[in-house]
């Protein structure tokens, strides 16, 4: 809890108890959505920062003929498409969110609405990588299976590379789900919850 804020809501105008415990209700959701706003936006950044440097890896690789036969190796180019449009889906359900809520008002409906929102964007972009995931996973065995074919991965490596890149990728899926099942849905529900009861009561 900010004390702070709380304080120096009580000293303001509002300094009826019942006006200054919403307006500090109100203050600390709208910091809450705006972390969130920060962390997703950093993460993108981020995601966006490893993408571009892996594109830029396989265009060199291709240029000093790393890559010796784009017909035959052409799995790695369909993963970066892959990528690249589970990306940019990301970015247009969050500009969607910020479009809908570019400046949240300080009353509770405002605030609320735009949480929501951001929890339903949040679930939509799970659900979307989850799809995305499949498809990464189907195109990753693909290249692995021609770099093998090609002779540059043995078969014990390919079993090797497998098992390692299922592991990491059975993880992260394991971990989202239960983002998704136990903080993402249940969150949704209790905030829209809030809001309606917000709205009878007023």
């Amino acid at each position: 809890m900010d004390f702070d804020t709380l304080e120096r809501l009580w000293r303001s105008e509002a300094n009826h108890q019942a006006s200054v415990a919403e307006t500090y209700v109100v203050k600390s959701t709208l910091k809450t959505l705006k972390n969130r706003r920060r962390k997703v936006a950093t993460g993108m950044g981020l995601v966006g920062l490893a993408l571009t440097t892996w594109t830029f890896m396989i265009l060199y690789a291709l240029a000093v003929g790393k890559i010796a036969s784009l017909a035959r190796e052409w799995g790695i180019v369909a993963l970066l498409i892959v990528s690249w449009v589970a990306f940019f889906a990301a970015i247009v359900q969050q500009w969607r969110h910020m479009n809908a809520h570019p400046h949240t008002t300080d009353t509770m409906p405002e605030v609320l609405r735009a949480l929501i929102d951001e929890n339903r964007t949040a679930q939509a972009r799970t659900r979307m990588m989850a799809m995305a995931l499949i498809a990464f996973i189907a195109v990753l065995g693909l290249c692995l299976w021609q770099l093998y074919s090609v002779g540059k991965m043995e078969l014990q490596h390919v079993v090797q590379g497998s098992i390692l890149f299922g592991a990491a990728l059975g993880l992260s899926s394991l971990m989202h789900t239960i983002r998704y099942v136990r903080l993402l849905r249940p969150e949704g529900k209790r905030l829209q919850r809030l809001l309606d009861q917000y709205e009878v009561e007023n």
